[in-house]
């Protein structure tokens, strides 16, 4: 814990310690880091993350010796270089987000085998093994005594290496391989003695859970609950039955019944033998809602396209390490659906890195008219932030809301690398309805507790921040899916933060889309009265969801000049023209008033008025000149009277 901190997880993998994932997070002291910890630990153990992290261990299982020590740079980081991805995520969400106390911070990923001291380790690391699942262990290390040498030498081997060992009273720093090679010789030499003693022992206990299981598995249903009560009292009974179960495919579809959730996984099937154990489950009138076929190198592309007409309620599905379809023909399959994948190269594009050779960190960024990696259209097309941190200078319309029209043309901004306003796009975040609306409502949530001014600048970009938002957007909803993770989005994850991109000029930020009818904008305006304000003041936001009727038969929207007629909506409107179900707008809505409630009264969530809607959208999204050239030359200009436009507030 300290000023510079590294995080790693790590697990027993064929008996020996591997390190999986790794990450740097600046500044992480006391509390926070105490806090991190245990929001990694949820993470960790959250059961709605544990088929995912499970098939990652089977895939380290399998993992030849020469594929841990590769050489990995820290500047360059290609897709195959993060073989652990939804590990990697889930240690980047963990410690870069908690969005109940409105807390992130910005995090890289390193190695996943970087050596314990190979990064800067100033104040420590801190570490998770993840070997038993249910029950995921941590420590902060310091220095060698803090955690056990033997652990330590298996996950970075060192002959150098030594421990104090007690002889006679008296200690004795001995290099650890030696220590262990001497307990193993002991140990053997123990067993030895006692294998003749166990092995009738053993074997009566083997026999006796073969004989229950296979009468389990033959029994008629009223029948087996009887047996599997006797057998559970048997040493050994789950770990035996979960062996046997999983040694024939043809006995998992009699298990597999009334389940919503079909994990096959650990399994080595044909597509032949998939389809017949899913026959046999589709049987029941319960939907099948989640599928994994992780691993399995036999399904194929016509494969997945039965799979997705046999089962049109499917909501997840898990296709880890099946890179002989190309994650481009995933997404085209999943098209137009609301599926969550859950894909090894997709959860690693986020952290890849490419050393162009460009100095100062400047990027250069062109925002995708189509979507590359997008294939669930978002209810909320785009999200656009304004924050504004000394406003009593600042003109106001009639209704009391700020003139950002008027504010361009007066050169009202922060400075020439003014950070005042940004978009969000959604087309490549790939969340269903209402987790997309839970992940904005965090946001809003952590932009509402934010002290003295909405702060969008490089040290604290919003995309990234968003990213991370959508990744872990079931915070408020206070269920076994509280702590789930799913995919980062790319797009918005590596968007450059560096000076040059956020600022007017490079100005990465002002790609805005025009309003279409029937898609929605959110617009969030954080406003602070005083630079100079206490401490303790925490900025005003107001927000609208804004849409656009189609045009009449006398306009062209075609035309550089046309503005549309603008509908504005609270979120209560903005949900019941999307979500036509009454159980799951309130649903939705329960989510929404928890995140959004205020500390006091006077910082509650505000509809912005339609003066201030309409006049952010001809500055930003329908201007007349481009702001940032407004704001860079100091130009002053005097668009209203040129352009003309109403706004309908349902």
């Amino acid at each position: 814990m300290g000023q510079r901190n590294q995080l790693f997880v790590i697990a027993k993998i064929n008996g020996r310690y591997r390190r999986l994932a790794a990450i740097h997070h600046q500044s992480l002291y006391g509390v926070t880091a105490l806090e991190a910890c245990l929001n990694i630990l949820r993470i960790l153990q959250s059961p709605a993350n544990r088929i995912a992290l499970l098939h990652e261990l089977r895939h380290a299982a399998r993992l030849k010796e020469e594929d841990w020590p590769r050489k990995i740079g820290f500047a360059k980081v290609s897709v195959a270089d993060i073989p652990f991805s939804f590990i990697l995520t889930c240690l980047v969400v963990g410690a870069g987000l908690r969005a109940k106390d409105s807390y992130h911070a910005l995090v890289q990923n390193l190695p996943f085998n970087l050596s314990f001291d190979g990064s800067d380790k100033k104040d420590g690391i801190t570490v998770f093994n993840i070997t038993e699942m249910t029950q995921v262990r941590y420590c902060f290390l310091s220095s060698l005594p803090l955690i056990d040498g033997r652990a330590l030498h298996s996950t970075w081997p060192d002959s150098s290496r030594r421990i104090m060992v007690q002889d006679g009273g008296e200690g004795e720093w001995t290099r650890v391989e030696q220590v262990v090679a001497e307990e193993e010789i002991s140990g053997q030499k123990e067993s030895n003695s006692v294998d003749s003693e166990i092995s009738e022992i053993s074997s009566l206990r083997v026999s006796s859970l073969v004989k229950v299981l296979n009468s389990a598995i033959a029994s008629s249903p009223s029948e087996l609950p009887k047996i599997l009560e006797k057998a559970s009292l048997l040493p050994d009974y789950h770990p035996a039955a979960n062996s046997k179960l999983y040694a024939d495919p043809t006995d998992v579809s009699n298990f597999e019944q009334k389940e919503n959730t079909i994990d096959l996984g650990p399994f080595e099937l044909t597509t032949e033998q998939i389809l017949e154990v899913l026959e046999e489950a589709s049987k029941d009138s319960i939907d099948v809602v989640n599928l994994n076929f992780s691993g399995n190198l036999n399904i194929t592309e016509s494969f997945l396209k039965e799979i997705l007409i046999k089962f049109p309620r499917l909501e997840t599905l898990y296709l880890f390490n099946t890179p002989q379809i190309s994650l481009e023909k995933k997404i085209g399959l999943l098209r137009g659906t609301t599926i969550q994948l859950y894909d090894t190269e997709l959860l690693a594009l986020p952290f890849v890195k490419e050393d162009d050779g460009m100095i100062h960190g400047f990027n250069i960024f062109e925002p995708r008219l189509i979507p590359l990696y997008g294939y669930i259209k978002p209810v909320i097309n785009q999200m656009i932030i304004m924050g504004y941190c000394d406003t009593k200078l600042v003109p106001r319309d009639t209704d009391g809301g700020i003139n950002i029209e008027s504010m361009f043309d007066k050169c009202i901004l922060l400075d020439a690398f003014g950070r005042d306003h940004v978009c969000i796009p959604f087309g490549e975040v790939n969340l269903k309805p209402s987790a997309l609306i839970a992940g904005i409502a965090q946001y809003v949530h952590y932009a509402m507790k934010q002290q003295l001014y909405l702060d969008i600048a490089i040290m604290n970009p919003p995309a990234p921040n968003i990213a991370k938002q959508l990744a872990m957007p079931h915070t408020f909803e206070d269920s076994e899916d509280s702590f789930a993770v799913g995919t980062i989005s790319e797009y918005l994850y590596r968007t450059p933060n560096d000076s040059w991109s956020l600022s007017h000029i490079g100005g990465w930020w002002k790609k805005y889309s025009k309003i279409a009818p029937g898609e929605w904008t959110l617009a969030v305006i954080g406003e602070t009265d005083r630079w100079d304000g206490p401490r303790k003041e925490c900025v005003k936001i107001r927000y609208a969801f804004v849409s656009a009727d189609p045009p009449t038969d006398t306009e062209d929207s075609t035309l550089d000049s046309y503005v549309p007629k603008f509908i504005i909506r609270d979120f209560r409107g903005f949900l019941e023209s999307i979500i036509p179900d009454t159980s799951d707008q309130q649903q939705i809505l329960e989510i929404w008033n928890r995140a959004v409630e205020p500390t006091t009264p006077s910082l509650a969530l505000k509809l912005s008025g339609r003066q201030e809607v309409e006049s952010l959208m001809r500055a930003l999204v329908y201007p007349v000149n481009d702001p940032g050239e407004l704001q860079n030359q100091g130009t002053t200009l005097s668009r209203s009277a040129s352009r003309t436009s109403s706004i309908s507030i349902d």
